[in-house]
Protein backbone atom coordinates (compact mmCIF):
# COMPACT_ATOMS: atom_id res chain seq x y z
CA UNK A 1 0.00 0.00 0.00
CA UNK A 2 1.10 3.36 -0.54
CA UNK A 3 1.32 4.10 3.33
CA UNK A 4 3.78 0.99 3.99
CA UNK A 5 6.46 1.92 6.36
CA UNK A 6 8.60 -1.21 5.10
CA UNK A 7 8.44 -0.95 1.48
CA UNK A 8 7.89 2.46 -0.18
CA UNK A 9 5.86 2.48 -2.76
CA UNK A 10 8.44 2.93 -5.85
CA UNK A 11 10.20 0.24 -5.65
CA UNK A 12 7.59 -2.36 -6.64
CA UNK A 13 6.40 0.03 -9.37
CA UNK A 14 10.05 0.22 -10.25
CA UNK A 15 10.18 -3.64 -10.25
CA UNK A 16 6.65 -3.60 -12.74
CA UNK A 17 8.64 -1.68 -14.94
CA UNK A 18 11.58 -3.77 -15.25
CA UNK A 19 9.41 -6.50 -15.71
CA UNK A 20 7.15 -4.73 -18.56
CA UNK A 21 10.47 -4.28 -20.02
CA UNK A 22 12.00 -7.41 -20.34
CA UNK A 23 8.19 -8.92 -21.12
CA UNK A 24 8.36 -11.04 -23.98
CA UNK A 25 4.16 -12.20 -23.85
CA UNK A 26 1.80 -10.16 -25.34
CA UNK A 27 -0.24 -10.61 -21.37
CA UNK A 28 -1.01 -7.63 -19.44
CA UNK A 29 0.87 -6.88 -16.72
CA UNK A 30 -1.24 -5.19 -14.22
CA UNK A 31 0.03 -3.21 -10.91
CA UNK A 32 -2.25 -2.08 -8.49
CA UNK A 33 -1.40 0.19 -5.34
CA UNK A 34 -4.03 0.92 -2.36
CA UNK A 35 -3.76 3.89 -2.48
CA UNK A 36 -5.18 4.10 1.94
CA UNK A 37 -3.39 0.76 2.95
CA UNK A 38 0.08 -0.51 4.68
CA UNK A 39 2.06 -3.02 4.82
CA UNK A 40 -0.61 -5.77 5.67
CA UNK A 41 -3.22 -4.27 3.25
CA UNK A 42 -6.39 -2.45 3.79
CA UNK A 43 -8.17 -2.94 7.47
CA UNK A 44 -11.59 -4.37 8.21
CA UNK A 45 -13.31 -6.80 6.48
CA UNK A 46 -14.79 -4.52 3.58
CA UNK A 47 -11.89 -3.55 2.12
CA UNK A 48 -10.83 -7.11 2.16
CA UNK A 49 -14.26 -7.74 0.28
CA UNK A 50 -13.67 -4.62 -2.24
CA UNK A 51 -10.03 -6.09 -2.85
CA UNK A 52 -11.58 -9.77 -3.49
CA UNK A 53 -14.49 -8.06 -5.41
CA UNK A 54 -11.49 -5.87 -7.87
CA UNK A 55 -9.74 -9.47 -8.67
CA UNK A 56 -13.69 -10.54 -9.64
CA UNK A 57 -14.40 -7.61 -11.73
CA UNK A 58 -10.87 -7.77 -13.36
CA UNK A 59 -11.23 -11.23 -14.87
CA UNK A 60 -14.47 -11.16 -15.85
CA UNK A 61 -13.64 -8.32 -17.54
CA UNK A 62 -10.86 -9.84 -19.40
CA UNK A 63 -13.19 -12.81 -20.10
CA UNK A 64 -15.73 -10.27 -21.99
CA UNK A 65 -18.68 -10.97 -19.82
CA UNK A 66 -18.78 -7.43 -18.19
CA UNK A 67 -17.43 -4.23 -19.55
Amino acid sequence: GYHDSQVQYWEPMKYVAKLREYKTSANPLIFDCNMDAGHGGGSGRSNERLEVAKVYAFILGLEGIIK
